[in-house]
């Protein structure tokens, strides 16, 4: 099929043929409208938060790891994608969508090095893991189990507690001690952790609430040494760091666009090894169904499909300062940061800083607490809050506070616009808040 030339109703059994073309065979349909190019550069920090992003400059925004900030033009481009299917909203939807969702997916499959055929469009890491773990509980027996880290984002605790629930399959929860000091002392956890009865491992490559890099290509290799499968939760590694999904051999992969990649909200992906995909389905089954695993995850019933057709775009965006430069700003940002507030609120970092990668996680001073929150340590949520809020309301900086091991702690994330000033602010801002508290009680 030269889809060059569409020609009637598209297809479902088209969209796994087009996948599997080879580079030389596949033919983009043209652009409708010329997408955003990117043209000259800007410096790192202010400049780039000026140009490219729509950040309030009245706020000191130090939390990119919880949703993200998308790009000027990846919103942009969703828009005019979203214009254009109005405009014909029947031809956009049944002739022309999926060669354009093929595109992106070939074009995202290049900058996260996976064979086209082996990635699928998804709203977000969530959804992904939800098609992963549903599917593959079907499959499980009772007495079998799956393998999970105590560090696993609260969702993903939810969807396997709901997914097992009265089937007899158990959740082997293991505690990862605090603080992290080396890569090997993960490896040497999960070894001695699986058993027998494990057959799937559920893994972080960037806990949410620490936020250090986990040896997940290692823990990988461990697994399958024992047989077992491993679903890897990236929520925060697409454009955190460079990542090969034919290097990691993980046999599912699930990461968020919206984060780190800088794209529109509802942007994700998921990988699933070829010889899995028979097994895995969507969430919502719809037309696409029995048609082959692309076609299956490309049409989840009418929904707006145009921000996944943003990578076009955001992926130019990345090519155009490189992948490369940026990663290294944000890493050396990041850890420049983390040893400025170490050092000012004299605390340390849950995890060897060796270990970090666009993000931190600090320990806050003593006594940050406020005395009319009538809260004292082993500190819960409500202690986390109450320091937020005061972020939040009195400084105007939006960083969360997290609660570990009853202790707080401070995540911060650096990414292409932020500077090392804006984290001398937040050290400025915890030193005062602990000042004034001292003084009022």
């Amino acid at each position: 099929m030269d889809c060059a030339k569409p020609a009637g109703i598209f297809q479902f059994s088209v969209v796994d043929e087009l996948i599997h073309q080879s580079e030389e065979e596949f033919k983009p349909v043209p652009f409708p409208f010329e997408l955003p190019k990117f043209e000259g550069t800007v410096n790192f920090g202010a400049e780039m938060k000026a140009k490219h992003f729509y950040l309030n400059e009245s706020w000191t925004f130090l939390n990119h790891g919880a949703f993200g900030s998308a790009i000027k033009e990846g919103l942009k481009s969703s828009e005019m994608w979203r214009e254009y299917c109005e405009q014909q909203p029947l031809k956009f939807m049944d002739r022309e969508v999926f060669q354009h969702l093929i595109h992106g997916l070939r074009k995202l499959a290049r900058f996260v090095d996976a064979d086209p055929a082996d990635i699928v469009f998804v709203q977000n890491a969530t959804t992904g893991i939800n098609a992963v773990v549903r599917s593959l509980v079907k499959k499980f027996q009772p007495g079998d189990s799956i393998l999970m880290i105590d560090v696993a984002y609260g969702t993903v605790k939810l969807v396997i507690e709901d997914a097992t629930r009265g089937t007899g399959i158990t959740i082997n929860e293991i505690k990862l001690p605090i603080p992290v000091t080396s890569p090997q002392e993960i490896v040497k956890l999960i070894e001695k952790s699986l058993q027998p009865s494990t057959k799937l491992a559920v893994l972080d490559h960037i806990p949410s609430n620490l936020a250090f890099i986990m040896p997940i290509k290692k823990l990988v290799d461990v697994c399958h040494e024992r047989g077992v499968q491993v679903l890897v939760d990236g929520a925060h590694c697409l454009g955190s760091m460079k990542i090969s999904m034919r290097e990691l051999g993980a046999d599912y992969y699930a990461a968020n666009g919206h984060k780190w990649l800088c794209s529109p909200k509802g942007t994700a992906f998921l990988y699933v090894a070829r010889s899995h995909q028979h097994m895995i389905h969507p969430p919502v089954i719809s037309w696409g169904f029995g048609h082959g695993f692309t076609s299956e995850f490309s049409w989840i019933a009418s929904m707006d499909y145009t921000p996944y057709l943003s990578f076009l775009t955001v992926l130019d965006f990345w090519d155009h300062y490189g992948q490369d430069k940026m990663i290294k700003y944000m890493y050396d940002t990041s850890k420049e940061a983390g040893q400025l507030l170490c050092e000012a609120w004299q605390t340390s970092l849950v995890a060897d800083i060796s270990m970090c990668g666009p993000m931190a996680v600090v320990k806050l001073p003593e006594g940050v607490v406020p005395h009319s929150a009538n809260l004292s340590p082993p500190y819960s949520d409500p202690a986390a809050h109450a320091v937020m809020n005061i972020l939040h309301f009195q400084y105007k900086i939006e960083v969360p506070v997290r609660v570990i091991n009853g202790e707080l702690y401070v995540r911060i994330s650096a990414h292409v616009y932020n500077e090392l000033g804006e984290f001398k602010v937040l050290a400025d801002a915890i030193l005062a808040i602990v000042k004034n508290n001292r003084t009022t009680q």
